[in-house]
């Protein structure tokens, strides 16, 4: 991956190998999993076609803390910037979301008006922000409280999370201010009319729960997967399953709208 500016949006992309589709992906990460994290998930993506871009919430790395460096630090300015970027990626565009992306996803569609969505472990951010601290600790809540949980302005996985790492690279800290702001959300109002969706459920997410995401299939225009996603850090361990799926159902559903043909055959 290497950072793309987009505007003031930076993101990080994965080219397309061979160039076959040209409707790009917009990739909305889950609470803590960082752009590393789904890296094998982007690339084979990538590798069979897909120009993917990954909407970072953390720093990119060796660059500095700054405006240009990452996205805002709160729910609005999180889905300003996904907004923007999807805007920034043409007419064309496909949006993946995990848990909370999800909801930014299904959020910013009327705006941005993607030709699909891929929900991965989809949550209302009322439900994540109930599980979240539930899974900190007594001693990690009072630190949190205290601001102690943080590195800078930023929150770190609660441990329990942080135990089933694959790899350290996997988790990046979250915006203090949009764990706040999802902690503080008491209701989130799910879109009934949304573009073509695959929903993933999770099996084993301390943060999401698997009747929870199911009941974002339930609109005329979601269909529920049949691959499982592995815990909080899926997209790094046990993710082939849910990329094949989510690319057959892009292919099925979009077609020749998404299939870029050889200039010689156009010009027969």
């Amino acid at each position: 991956m290497r950072p793309v500016e987009l505007g003031d949006v930076v993101l990080q992309m994965e080219p397309p190998e061979a160039g076959r589709y040209f409707a790009p992906i917009l990739v909305i990460p889950g609470l803590f999993q960082s752009a590393e994290c789904w890296r094998p998930f982007t690339s084979m993506l990538a590798h069979r076609g897909w120009e993917v871009y990954v909407l970072v919430r953390q720093p990119v790395e060796g660059e500095d803390d700054s405006p240009a460096a990452t996205v805002d630090r709160n729910w609005a300015s999180t889905l300003d910037a996904a907004t923007r970027a999807a805007k920034k990626l043409g007419d064309k565009v496909i949006v993946f979301g995990a848990d909370i992306g999800a909801s930014v996803a299904l959020s910013i569609a009327a705006a941005t008006s993607p030709m699909a969505l891929a929900l991965f472990a989809p949550a209302e951010p009322s439900h994540v922000g109930t599980a979240l601290t539930r899974g900190f600790g007594f001693f990690e809540r009072r630190r949190f409280d205290a601001g102690a949980a943080t590195v800078g302005a930023t929150v770190l996985p609660p441990a329990k999370l942080a135990k089933e790492l694959p790899h350290p690279k996997a988790a990046g800290a979250e915006p203090r201010a949009l764990i706040d702001d999802i902690v503080a959300t008491k209701s989130f109002t799910r879109p009934r009319l949304h573009p073509p969706a695959i929903v993933f459920a999770p099996d084993g997410d301390a943060l999401v729960a698997a009747d929870h995401a199911l009941g974002f299939a339930g609109t005329p225009q979601a269909k529920a997967a049949k691959a499982k996603l592995a815990g909080r850090w899926w997209p790094m361990s046990g993710w082939q399953a849910a990329c094949d799926e989510a690319h057959r159902f892009l292919i099925l559903t979009l077609g020749d709208r998404v299939v870029e043909f050889p200039d010689e055959i156009l010009a027969d």
